[in-house]
This record gives structure tokens, sequence and C-alpha cells, in this order.
């Protein structure tokens, strides 16, 4: 039986389960957490081979540049249906049903770099960057004053964000149901968002604190060394990675996301990356990486 692609059904959710703690491992609680509250079928594209689930792929919506598109989310395939060109098969499909919901582009995070060429040879392309730069508690500079942070509640820490992205420009942004979601799925499973104030203005930090490591996501203060050390002092944990979407003293421009244009260019004068679309790379964090 030749395999076939389509939308998932409520009933293929114990085979989509499975898919996932097969690939992607780690605990059910956080595996089970992402099917309860995010899991849609419309937006779950699903391959079947041999009769049964064997590749999925997840569309998530987010905006850039006012245009609508899609985050490609979740995709994975059973380790024995590997190399069957199922993936291919779904990425088709995607691209057909993104087009026809009007959508302007598609995004992505490889998992890791050896992707990056991978993925380049569906047409993405390293579109969206981040500064980068590790730390250790021997960075911090003698007599230090760590920030002091407070709780940061959903709507507080939605309205930062919004004039965060707003201020740098040509930002991915997550509609209000998806970024509700990665905010709960942050303060759930070792991670929170926090609020400082600087100079007066209150600023916000999305980190999250394991395996002897803070890994500060995004925050909006001035500089991101700061808030990180201040982190670790509070957490006493002496390793940390810090990410940023303006560069700061000693980071690497690192590429974090690949893109990809929907449209079908009309003209040879018509943009044919994202990047040139948008003007310049572009900037996105606190997906579901």
């Amino acid at each position: 039986m030749p395999a076939t692609v389509g939308f998932a059904k409520e009933s293929d959710l114990p085979a989509l389960k499975e898919i996932w703690s097969q690939c992607f491992g780690g605990p059910e609680a956080y595996r089970d957490f992402y099917y309860s509250r995010r899991f849609k079928p419309e937006d779950t594209l699903v391959a079947r081979a041999d009769g049964q689930a064997a590749a999925m792929l997840t569309l998530m919506a987010v905006t850039l540049a006012g245009e609508q598109g899609c985050y490609i989310y979740a995709v994975a395939t059973l380790p024995r249906f590997q190399g069957q060109g199922l993936q291919q098969m779904l990425g088709e499909f995607s691209i057909q049903e993104m087009r026809r919901r009007g959508m302007k582009f598609c995004c992505l995070v490889p998992a890791d770099p050896g992707l990056f060429s991978f993925y380049s040879k569906f047409g993405y392309q390293a579109d969206f960057f981040r500064w980068e730069k590790r730390v250790t508690g021997a960075d911090i500079p003698p007599g230090f004053k760590p920030i002091l942070f407070g709780h940061c509640g959903y709507r507080t820490f939605a309205a930062l964000r919004e004039g965060y992205l707003g201020r740098i420009g040509r930002a991915a942004a997550h509609p209000e149901p998806e970024l509700r979601y990665i905010y709960d799925e942050l303060c759930n499973f070792q991670g929170a968002v926090v609020r400082f104030t600087e100079d007066g203005q209150e600023r916000y930090a999305a980190y999250n604190a394991c395996d002897g490591r803070i890994y500060l996501q995004e925050q909006s203060g001035r500089d991101p060394e700061a808030v990180l050390w201040s982190l670790m002092l509070r957490h006493g944990i002496w390793n940390g990675r810090c990410t940023s979407a303006e560069y700061f003293p000693r980071a690497l421009h690192m590429p974090y996301g690949m893109g990809r244009l929907l449209d079908r260019p009309e003209s040879p004068a018509a943009p044919r990356t994202l990047s040139a679309w948008l003007g310049g790379e572009g900037y996105m964090s606190l997906m579901l990486d």
C-alpha cells in the first residue's frame, strides 16, 4: 500500500505520542502537556505507511512584517520508516496547504546545526539570526549588584514583548493562543518569565534553568549579560548562555532559524528569499525548538 499524506484525526493521538516519544524522547509529562494544550488535528499533518501514522509535521501560526505565516514544528518520523521520503511528502503537502490558507512565508528552527544544509534542499535559507554568548560564574565581576526580579504574568509579558519586538523590527511574533502556550510551557517546565526595572522602565526576561545551566532565551534590557549573571546568582548555577536580538560585547552572530517565501515570484525583480523581502535578516526567539 503506498504512503499517503493528510490531516491528523483525534484517533491518531496515541500514534502521534508514540512518534514523539521515539523521536524526541524527554519526559512524558512534557509530551502530554503539548498534546493536551496545543494539539489541533487541522494543524497536524500525518504521513501514513503500512496502515499507520508513521510521520508528522505541525503548523503553528506566526506573523512577520504584517504578514501571516507558519512555523514548522514537531517534524518527526518513526525510525523504521525513515529514509522512505515521508518527510518530503509532508513538506510538499504543507507548502500547498499554507498557500491555500494565504500564508506569505514559513519558517523553522533546525534541531542541530547540521540540519541547515538539509533544509536548504527544500528552499529554506538561514534568515533569522541572534547574538549569543556563553558565560560561567568566573565571568561575574567582583562586586556585581544583581538585578531584582519579580513574577511576570502573561498579560504583562505579552505587552512588554510586543513593545520589544516592535522596537527591534523584522521580528517574528506569535499570535495570542501560540504565545500563551509558549508562556505556559516555559513556566511549567523548568523555566520562568520574570520582570525587572531598568531606568524606570519595566523589562522582562524569559529563561530556562535546567541541567546545571541557565539559558536566557530572550530579555528586553540593555545588557543581556547582567540579566544572565543575576539569574545565575539567583539560582546558584554557574554556567549560562544568553541570546539577544541586538549586539552585545563579545557575542557571536549565530544563525537560529530558516525561512522561505511561499509566493511564486511574479517577475525577475520579485524577492526570492525571506531576507530580501524583509530588507535584512530577521529575528525570532521563544520558538518551540
